[in-house]
Order: structure tokens, then C-alpha cells, then sequence
């Protein structure tokens, strides 16, 4: 490692480590003040191109964010600069929202930039609600949600009732009808969750396009804009 000293650079962008950051004498300057959007400053601007796993300093706490994917062994993509923020929708109830990446060239650039989209090409790259509420890695992002007066602690506790439930935490929340949803051809489930300004529910049935002649198989691909 120590004659090859690119590869040990190439190992660096694609995974930080404080400890390898302390030793390569490389600080950690990703260092943000909240996650308001309407709170940001230029300073809060960082770049997380490239790598996998970068590391996060908040007002409550340092935080790594998963890659591309959500998964640690995938970079985020060329061209990753702006700012990470909390999205909630308009009209939305408690329940509903997210953390986003906003590519865009400086704040003043806000509002006309593009939110990472993840791969699936039409969900924005994110870590919604019911992630953060219940996962321990999200702890300092929890603590930094409450902080900044984007969620309450009743709340999290509510999405910490339902990640039991089969259908996953990543599965689309829907608080409308003729909301749009990603439908997966090749999933054996059609499930979602249901928010209200009170409460959440769950959906979790047989995906309606099986082929039930013989053994039940999912033969199609593919993916679809949906709504009820």
C-alpha cells in the first residue's frame, strides 16, 4: 500500500474514515448548519461525488450518509455538489418527508437546481422519515431534525411502531389520491404505507399481475408511474 500511494487516494474517495482522515492530515470539511432549507447558508454548500460513504458534521453530531444506493459499497455520482436538506411536500401531513441531496452550483442556485435522483431514474435519491426514525445510524440526523423543528419525538415514535411490518421502511407513503408511485412489475407485493394528519396505515397485498396458471410467478419487468 505504501508504494502505491494512488491506490491508497482512490481507497480515501470511496470510503472516509475519521481516523484515516487524521493520519492522511485531511480534514473532514463537509460540516453543515441544518437541514432547514430555509436555513441554509453558502457555507453549507459540500461535495460528495465519488464517494460511498462521506461524512457529515451537524450541529448534533457527525453522521455518515449511505451511497447511491442507500448501500455503503456504492459512490454517489459524478457532479454530486449542493446541499442536503429535509423535504416535505406541500400539504403534507406529519408523517411525510425526507432528506434530499439538492445538486445545485451555490444557494443562490437553490432554487433552480435538481435533487439527486436515485437509480430507479424517477424517486429523488433519499433517506425518508421511517428510515431516520428507526435506524441507529440516523441518531445524530434524528437528534438534528428535532433540533432544527422539522419533527417531533411523537412522530418518531409513531414510524417506529410500523418498520415491523413486512413491507419495509423505503416503501412509498401516500397522503393523496392520484399520487404518484413507482410500480415494479417484478415485485410479489404492492405495498405502501397511508399517512393522515393523525395516523399511519399500511398496505400489503399480492401484486395484481402475477401469472396464476400453476405455480404463481412474477414474469414481467420493468417499472410504471402509477396512481389510485
Amino acid at each position: 500500500m505504501i508504494g502505491q500511494p494512488g491506490l491508497l487516494i482512490a481507497v480515501w474517495e470511496m470510503w472516509e474514515h475519521p481516523c484515516l482522515s487524521f493520519i492522511m492530515g485531511r480534514p473532514l470539511a463537509r460540516i453543515i448548519s441544518t437541514l432547514c432549507p430555509k436555513r441554509l447558508e453558502p457555507s453549507d454548500y459540500i461535495d460528495i461525488s465519488g464517494i460511498s460513504q462521506p461524512i457529515i458534521t451537524l450541529p448534533c453530531g457527525t453522521t455518515r450518509l449511505r451511497g447511491h444506493k442507500n448501500d455503503q459499497r456504492n459512490p454517489f455520482p459524478p457532479n454530486t455538489r449542493g446541499f442536503l436538506y429535509y423535504h416535505t411536500p406541500p400539504k403534507a401531513p406529519p408523517f411525510v418527508g425526507e432528506l434530499r441531496f439538492r445538486c445545485a452550483n451555490s444557494l443562490e442556485d437553490f432554487p433552480n437546481g435538481k435533487d439527486l435522483l436515485s437509480t430507479d431514474k424517477f424517486n429523488p435519491w433519499s433517506i425518508p422519515l421511517s428510515s431516520l426514525a428507526n435506524k441507529t445510524t440516523y441518531l445524530t440526523l434524528r437528534a438534528q431534525l428535532m433540533l432544527d423543528g422539522l419533527t417531533s419525538q411523537t412522530t418518531l415514535d409513531t414510524w417506529a411502531t410500523k418498520v415491523p411490518w413486512l413491507i419495509g421502511p423505503t416503501r412509498p407513503v401516500l397522503y393523496y389520491f392520484r399520487q404518484p408511485f413507482l410500480f415494479r412489475f417484478d415485485y410479489s407485493r404492492l405495498a405502501f404505507y397511508t399517512a393522515t394528519k393523525d395516523q399511519i396505515g399500511t398496505c400489503n397485498a399480492c401484486s395484481p399481475i402475477g401469472d396464476h396458471r400453476g405455480i404463481l410467478v412474477y414474469p414481467y419487468g420493468g417499472k410504471l408511474s402509477s396512481q389510485f
